[in-house]
């Protein structure tokens, strides 16, 4: 009960635009599966044969970059890499907007302040939207509360995952 609670007071339930002004910045846990649904979303892009940009922040965590080029290869979407939100920054404003911009976020524990601050900062530099991607299966209390610090960023959309690994 708390975790609907939570997700009906700061949540709306709507699809992600197959474009959109705003580049969309998959924020939450790690582990989570942003770099998956990052991948998910530029499939079903790609599929429609609209065009879409691909970007990671994530260039710290071991593999991550190569897992989602492993994704984007396939679909023949370039990956580009931003270590800093400055980077970011220049990366973005350095080109049109072709439609759908789709950023991957390194993982933040919502309780830990150096990382979501981290996460803000990659938000902020170019006015992304973030989506809060969260895991299925965990406390729902403590689900709540990382909806409740996600939402601070200014997720006002979630994306839950591996609900095919969850009875609950």
């Amino acid at each position: 009960l708390s975790l609907a609670s939570a997700v009906d007071a700061l949540f709306n339930f709507q699809p992600l635009g197959e474009t959109s002004d705003r580049p969309v910045i998959l924020v939450g846990a790690p582990g989570a599966g942003k770099t998956v649904m990052t991948a998910k979303i530029a499939t079903r892009a790609v599929l429609a044969e609209l065009p879409v940009r691909v970007l990671t922040t994530d260039t710290v965590r071991a593999g991550a970059v190569t897992q989602l080029s492993a994704f984007t290869d396939i679909l023949k979407t370039n990956l580009e890499t931003a270590a800093t939100p400055t980077e970011l920054r220049e990366k973005l404003s350095a080109s049109e907007n072709p439609g759908l911009t789709i950023i991957d976020s390194p993982g933040a524990g919502a309780f830990q302040a150096a990382e979501m601050a981290d996460i803000r900062g990659f938000i902020d530099a170019v006015d992304a939207e973030p989506v809060f991607v969260l895991a299925a299966g965990g406390d729902p209390a403590e689900a709540a509360e990382a909806a409740q610090a996600f939402a601070a960023l200014g997720a006002q959309r979630m994306m839950v995952t591996q609900v095919d690994l969850a009875r609950r």
